[in-house]
């Protein structure tokens, strides 16, 4: 029986032992090459984390001492060798740009016994690593003497066995940190001594200028009179430091204190504030008396920043002619020294006077008496110059204002006209010019309304000297404009003086009344009131003036404004 043959085909053979070895080595370099990868990106992940934990300790510890005041923001000399290889304490300096004690860039450093930056190395462990923080403050030099100092702080670890740094450095200037504090000023722009009349309206006029950041003030008065007035007030929206009844808005209040207010003010903005109080009639408080107040302007913001104000009102039933001083504040403005008022050069050098006269014989009787309704009487008094120490010619035009005469001699006023004269020759009969018509003119500080009747006093004598002469002449009283030239309409009243025996050889008083008007006279701030004088005869006249002796001066009825 014949035997069966089978034949083997190539591909039933198994791996041999060398293809086995050497698949086994290819796998064990793979595998150990992606064991090697996976440890890197183990070791590269966990010092990302660190590098990562170290910045966030280097911000913390910058924003922690930024915190600080700039005085608190300084290293405690005893605390220098403390836990620090460095010692900075030996040198008392510190190389931002290097880390060590020496070298190009070294600063010294901020020292003080009260400083808050210590202790200045500490140590913070996270997720088991364990950083050491160093921190220093130096005081770079500076080209231009700037005030700043600069704080660096260094972290240090240890990562499998190698050691790292990391360093954080910034600049700290002095500034003001947390809310602005508030900038402001709180002036009068009124006088801050007044006289005020019964029945009368009293306003005193305030600005408020905000110099720094968003914020609103209020207002509130403290006095230390026995009577103290209501007051209310307003926003001077005309800016004419006149109460306007409709046109003047009320303040608002403030909802905190209850207080009336400002209300918020923008930087460089300024708000101005009328204080308005009725002066009570006679009958209920006789004066005369004076009221003390002192008004107050507080930040809403911050209430512990505010600046005050005294003013004083003499309250009483005469005409005012002066008015009191305030007392001090807790924060007074300083008062700058006026600048002197150049002595005007007479243009006759002639220092000794002419002969006095004799005391003024008595005035006229019947005189005329001003009177205003609901409003103050402010006296005036004229004068021949700033100063009355001399001969002078004839001036073109002559003070008035609130201050007394002081001299107690009458110099000649007028040289060229009359060289032995005491007092103002005027020529007659009337003419144009200095010679012919006395000028005197008062500026007024602040918008006002004149009405009522005003009276104008004044000292004569007939030039001749004859107390049978008999002058006649006119006293206008006229409203200007601010540059004193064009004649305001409807604002003028004169009165003649009738031609009558004079019945006296020297000076004598007379006065003449004068109307503001039905609907008054509205003066705005730096117009001009004018008060001429002419001779409407043939007999000049002397007029006496600016001496206590001879007062002359005229009253004015204020209604409202200061006069």
């Amino acid at each position: 029986m014949p035997r069966e043959v089978r034949r083997q085909l190539s591909d039933d053979g198994g791996f041999t032992l060398v293809e086995q070895v050497v698949a086994l080595m290819i796998a064990a370099i793979v595998f150990t090459a992606a064991a090697y990868a996976l440890i890197g990106g183990l070791k590269q992940s966990s010092f990302a984390q660190q590098n990562q934990q170290s910045a966030d300790m280097l911000n913390q510890a910058v924003e922690k001492a930024r915190a600080l005041s700039y005085d608190q923001l300084a290293m405690v000399p005893a605390d220098l060798p403390t836990n620090d290889s460095l010692n900075t304490g030996t040198c008392n300096c510190y190389n931002p740009a290097t880390g060590g004690k020496s070298g190009t860039g070294v600063e010294s450093l901020a020292l003080a016994a009260a400083g808050s930056l210590s202790p200045h190395v500490v140590t913070v462990v996270q997720n088991s690593v364990t950083y050491t923080l160093r921190q220093y403050v130096t005081l770079p030099a500076d080209a231009i003497g700037a005030a700043y100092k600069r704080l660096t702080v260094v972290a240090t670890w240890t990562s499998q066995g190698k050691p790292h740094t990391r360093t954080s450095s910034t600049l700290v200037a002095p500034t003001q940190r947390g809310l602005p504090l508030p900038d402001f000023k709180f002036t009068a722009t009124s006088p801050v001594g007044q006289c005020a009349n019964p029945s009368s309206t009293l306003v005193y006029s305030f600005l408020l200028k905000n110099n720094g950041a968003r914020d609103a003030w209020a207002i509130q008065t403290t006095t230390s009179s026995a009577s103290a007035p209501t007051w209310s007030y307003y926003l001077d929206v005309d800016a004419d430091g006149v109460y306007t009844s409709g046109t003047d808005t009320s303040l608002g209040t403030d909802p905190a204190s209850g207080l009336p207010y400002t209300g918020l003010l923008e930087p460089t903005t300024s708000a101005r504030v009328l204080a308005v109080a009725p002066v009570p009639s006679s009958g209920s408080n006789p004066p005369p008396y004076t009221w003390n107040i002192t008004f107050t302007a507080t930040s809403v913001a911050q209430t512990s920043y505010a600046q005050s104000i005294a003013t004083a009102t003499a309250v009483q039933s005469g005409v005012c002619t002066s008015a009191p001083t305030p007392t001090s504040t807790a924060t007074p403005t300083a008062t700058p020294t006026p600048t002197p008022t150049a002595t005007p050069t007479p243009t006759s050098t002639a220092t000794v006077p002419p002969t006095q006269p004799a005391a003024p014989c008595a005035p006229f009787a019947g005189a005329p008496t001003a009177s205003v309704g609901g409003g103050n009487l402010v006296g005036y008094t004229f004068h021949n110059g700033s100063v009355n120490t001399s001969n002078t010619t004839t001036q073109a035009t002559m003070p008035i204002n609130k201050s007394s005469a002081v001299s107690t001699t009458l110099w000649d006023y007028a040289t060229d006209l009359s060289a032995t004269t005491a007092g103002r020759y005027v020529l007659a009969p009337a003419g144009a010019g200095a010679p012919y018509v006395p000028d005197f003119r008062y500026t007024m500080p602040a918008a006002s309304t004149l009405k009522g009747t005003a009276t104008v006093t004044f000292f004569a004598a007939p030039a001749s000297g004859l107390s049978t002469a008999n002058p006649a002449f006119s006293v206008t009283v006229d409203h200007l404009n601010s540059a004193g030239t064009a004649v305001v309409s409807g604002d003028t009243d004169t009165a003649t003086w009738p031609a009558t025996t004079w019945g006296c050889t020297g000076f004598r008083a007379f006065t003449v009344g004068l109307s503001m008007g039905g609907s008054g006279w509205s003066i705005p701030a730096n117009d001009v009131i004018r008060v001429t004088v002419k001779v409407t005869n043939s007999n000049p006249m002397v007029l006496g003036y600016d001496t206590t002796t001879f007062a002359s001066g005229m009253v004015l009825p204020v209604k409202s404004g200061l006069g």
